[in-house]
């Protein structure tokens, strides 16, 4: 039956159509089974095609004597004008053709005997078929008593000029070995013989094709634009890249037309590269028409171009008279205008001699590709301008860590911070602009990246020019403020960090310094290591620092845990300044997870390979396995990390979603859970970081163990919940998922004429329990029903017993103030009777010992506490909540009826015990008797009339032991006196 299956499918079939002119390629795309290549060409110019030849294949599954073919090519189609001159087949002679607007019927000039597996071809020339759209053709072939011995169908396209990717809406050819390219510019591709085909860009490397940028996809016409500022998902392109398909480099010639689909990487490849642009006036403020403006870039020609708030284009013309105003038909008439730069470096005057005195800020942006700049100028002198630092005035961090530098601003918006001196090679100048006019710029400084970025000694740099490496340098901490550039003094230093020292920093304004303060950069060495765990639900709820810090101190999300259970956030915090400056430097934008990956990939990029570590390897494997590690790359790339760096308190967070956590142990054994297992994570700071001494290391340890996700409810010793019928009954359980997870309960009937259903959301506390109340009051007793948790295995099942009941006696007594007596209790389910003051619910003065269930009688209960004469009492019945045979008050609730105590109340009289003094006796009479009372407790039925009935005291009493000893006692008095 298989076999057959195999044979069905491998029977369908493609059609192909060549047209006699090259050009556009249409696809055959269908559901035929084991269909051949099938193609349509069409001319470049043409909306649609004439001419066109069919080349239909096809291998046959079913036998026969092969005498007819149907053809029917499906709507757009013209065959009119085909005739048997038109027409072959692969098998035969060709006897007689008849065609109709879309249908040629094909008759063989004599049988032919035909077999599984047998390839039959059809040619048909002279077709027309200009309409473009997607279109059906099917092959019917019959036997000479006309039946069919196969058939199959498929479906092609033809597409016309118009559906077209045109050269025009490109910036340049894709060419290999062409460039350099900017990025930002659309590159024009086809492949006219490969329509619809799916390629990848990648980069290269020495040779080796290497990570994937981004798919391409041809279309109906083989044609493709790949715009180089969308790529990627916008990640910056620069260095050499390769289209790739199937694995293979291909190769396109000055055109853009593929010409080799097996090229070598380095042939094929061509290098795009990011433009760089720097935007500077000569001075911050200006007092006279002209301005001294330079442009540089590392290319040598483009168009850029400028607006700026306020001014209109006339005016912006009237600025950039000194440049050439070249036409954009996308510039706005009102508000920009385009010039032309010539050279990688352009200075020329500005001219504001009609410009009013204020604060200008132009930005430039080139026209094809993703540089821009921004450059402002004062038009008037700032007068009483004033700077200062905020805090104590040192500003500390750890070696290779990020130092926070706050000033303060009062009469201007920008000012200069100068880092370092010249005798400690460090000494650079930072130009930072007030935005947000808060008159507070908090300079960020990262000390792994500082002093050693590419910059020219004196020459201001802004932050998009040059080396990436000065963005992540210097920072600021609000994003509403700017860094306007970043320049030098001496030649910088030769490796990272910055060393550990005190660094001078003063603030300026204009030329004049105004205050002074220090960097003082640490040796690390007190870095740690803590395991924490979250919810699951923490994990998506989270994507930036002010999201996670909610979640950390305002939710308290976070628990330490050295125990995380399978599905819950693991996150841990690794204490270390030096790691924030290593993961700045290697993170673009605020994708901090993907700058750890690349941080910890032993990859030389930013950071050398190997100064800074993170591993998790599994304890204990089994035997002959290698033990599990962490692929943080992976783990990255699909969305399990999540990384956050917390400056303030010296941490970086990485937050791990323990379902999205690649583990693997090696090429051939990887994308494995973390399962339930035990990890040791180790952060290491290698001395190739710079930061410990040579053959030295820093190294902190970790270890947790991952668990099953298991939940269990609270159960009598038969597994059963049990709760009664009334409101605010327990529900309660432990789990090993994370504090706080809220987790949605299902409580459910489980008999046909006691149907509910209750979902309370219990949230788990600190100690892995979970607790609530529900009520169960609208329940018949005796009714069983299971519950089960949201996301968790398994039900347990639960029984409402019926609701608690008691009534109580308590009778106005007098009593020496140290007992009283209850008169009578009757309880469903036994418990205890407590003597409560001021009322049913007050201090308790007295508690009985455990009573079974039902009626007792005559409860004798000593008092803890002086009464008052005619003070009230209430006797209140209670149930052994937590069954260990002792009163706890506040753990054993109150029998309660309508929502309240049961109780009865009685006033006590205090009776004083009356003073005897004892008389020689004078007569020899017989001993007092006394009567003895035998304490029975529990008495639960009325004694008959005609038998003798027990009275329960606990009160004070002469026992049988002391009453003979007083008869004794007695008897030897007398005897004495008869002597």
């Amino acid at each position: 039956m298989t076999q057959t299956r195999d044979k069905l499918r491998s029977l369908f079939l493609t059609a192909l159509l060549v047209v006699s002119a090259v050009g556009t390629t249409v696809a055959f795309a269908g559901t035929a089974a084991a269909a051949n290549s099938t193609s349509v060409t069409l001319s470049d110019d043409q909306n649609g095609a004439t001419d066109v030849t069919y080349e239909l294949d096809a291998t046959l599954e079913s036998s026969g004597d092969l005498e007819d073919i149907n053809v029917d090519l499906g709507s757009g189609a013209d065959a009119s004008d085909v005739d048997s001159g038109d027409v072959s087949v692969s098998v035969g002679s060709v006897g007689s053709v008849s065609t109709g607007s879309e249908t040629v019927d094909i008759t063989l000039s004599s049988a032919q005997t035909v077999a599984p597996g047998d390839t039959v071809n059809v040619d048909i020339d002279n077709v027309d078929n200009d309409q473009s759209g997607s279109h059906s053709a099917s092959v019917d072939y019959l036997d000479t008593n006309d039946d069919s011995i196969d058939s199959f169908s498929e479906t092609y396209s033809i597409v016309g000029s118009s559906d077209r990717v045109r050269l025009s809406e490109a910036d340049e050819t894709w060419t290999s070995n062409g460039g350099p390219y900017w990025q930002g510019q659309k590159l024009f591709l086809k492949n006219a013989d490969d329509p619809n085909a799916e390629y990848q860009l990648r980069e290269v490397d020495d040779g080796d094709i290497e990570s994937f940028i981004s798919d391409i996809t041809l279309d109906e016409n083989g044609e493709a634009v790949i715009d180089t500022a969308s790529v990627g998902g916008g990640q910056e392109l620069e260095g050499d890249y390769v289209v790739v398909k199937n694995g293979d480099a291909v190769e396109f010639d000055s055109d853009g037309e593929a010409v080799d689909e097996n090229a070598n990487p380095d042939d094929a490849s061509a290098e795009i590269t990011i433009q760089s642009l720097s935007a500077e006036f000569d001075e911050e403020t200006i007092t006279e028409d002209l301005a001294e403006f330079t442009l540089d870039s590392n290319r040598g020609g483009y168009d850029v171009v400028v607006s700026s708030d306020g001014l209109d284009s006339d005016e912006l013309e009237g600025i950039f008279t000194n440049f050439t105003v070249v036409d954009n038909p996308d510039d706005d008439d009102d508000e920009e205008i385009t010039i032309r730069v010539t050279g990688t470096s352009d200075t020329r005057d500005l001219d504001f001699s009609d410009i009013e005195s204020d604060d200008y800020t132009f930005e430039f942006q080139v026209n094809d590709t993703a540089a821009n700049d921004d450059a402002t100028i004062t038009v008037s002198q700032a007068e009483d301008a004033e700077a200062s630092f905020l805090g104590d005035g040192v500003y500390e961090t750890a070696q290779g860590g990020v130092a926070e530098i706050p000033i303060e601003l009062e009469n201007s918006d920008t000012a200069k911070i100068n880092l370092g001196y010249d005798g400690q090679v460090y000494n650079e100048t930072v130009e930072v602009e007030d935005d947000d006019d808060d008159d507070r710029v908090t300079l960020r400084v990262n000390t792994y990246l500082a002093g050693r970025q590419s910059l020219e000694e004196g020459d201001p740099t802004d932050l998009d020019d040059g080396d990436p490496d000065i963005a992540r340098a210097y920072s600021l901490a609000d994003d509403d403020d700017e860094i306007l550039s970043v320049s030098r003094l001496g030649d910088g230093i030769g490796s990272p960090p910055l060393a550990a020292s005190f660094y001078d920093v003063n603030v300026s304004v204009g030329d004049t310094e105004l205050a002074v303060a220090a960097m003082n950069i640490q040796e690390a060495g007190d870095d740690d290591l803590q395991s924490w765990t979250a919810p699951e639900r923490t994990f998506n709820e989270i994507d930036d620092q002010e999201e996670f810090f909610e979640a950390r101190d305002e939710d308290e999300l976070l628990s330490e845990a050295d125990q995380i259970a399978q599905g819950d956030t693991l996150v841990y915090q690794v204490e270390s300044s030096s790691l924030i400056g290593a993961l700045e430097a290697e993170t673009d934008g605020d994708d901090y997870g993907e700058g750890l990956a690349n941080l910890v990939d032993d990859s030389d990029d930013v950071v050398e390979a190997n100064a800074f570590t993170f591993r998790m390897e599994q304890e204990d494997p089994d035997a002959n396995r290698e033990p599990k590690h962490l692929d943080i790359q992976d783990t990255s790339d699909r969305g399990g990390l999540t990384v956050i760096p917390d400056n303030g308190n010296s941490s970086v967070y990485l937050l791990f979603d323990t379902d999205q956590m690649n583990m693997d142990r090696g090429d051939n054994d990887n994308d494995l859970g973390v399962g339930t297992d035990s990890y040791e994570t180790n952060y290491t700071i290698g001395p190739e970081s710079g930061i410990p001494d040579e053959d030295e290391k820093i190294t902190v340890t970790d270890t947790f163990d991952m668990v099953e996700r298991e939940l269990e409810f609270e159960t009598n010793n038969d597994d059963v919940i049990e709760v009664r019928a009334e409101p605010e009954q327990l529900i309660a359980g432990e789990t090993s998922v994370a504090p706080n997870t809220e987790i949605r309960l299902r409580l459910r009937g489980t008999e046909d004429d006691a149907p509910f259903l209750k979902d309370p959301t219990v949230t788990v506390s600190e100690g892995g329990n979970f607790s609530t109340l529900v009520d169960f009051s609208d329940q018949p007793g005796n009714t069983s029903w299971e519950a089960e948790a949201s996301r968790f295995d398994g039900t347990t099942t639960g029984i409402i017993l019926p609701p608690r009941t008691a009534s109580i006696e308590f009778e106005e007594q007098s009593t020496f103030g140290t007992q009283v007596t209850v008169d009578s209790v009757d309880t469903s389910d036994g418990g205890f009777v407590a003597i409560h003051r001021d009322s049913p619910t007050g201090d308790v003065v007295g508690t009985s010992d455990l009573l079974d269930n039902g009626t007792v009688e005559n409860i004798g209960i000593s008092i803890n506490a002086d009464l008052e004469d005619g003070e009230t009492l209430y006797a209140v019945p209670h149930f052994d909540d937590n069954d260990d045979g002792e009163f706890s008050e506040g753990i054993d609730p109150a029998y309660e009826s309508n929502g309240s105590a049961v109780n009865a109340s009685a006033t006590i009289q205090i009776r004083t015990p009356t003073p005897t003094t004892t008389a020689p006796p004078t007569t020899t009479s017989p001993p007092p008797t006394t009567t003895t009372t035998v304490i029975t407790a529990n008495t639960t039925t009325a004694p008959e009339d005609d038998e003798e009935e027990t009275t329960t005291t606990t009160g004070p009493g002469l026992t049988v032991g002391i009453a003979l000893l007083a008869l004794l006692a007695a008897a030897l008095l007398a005897a004495r006196r008869h002597e």
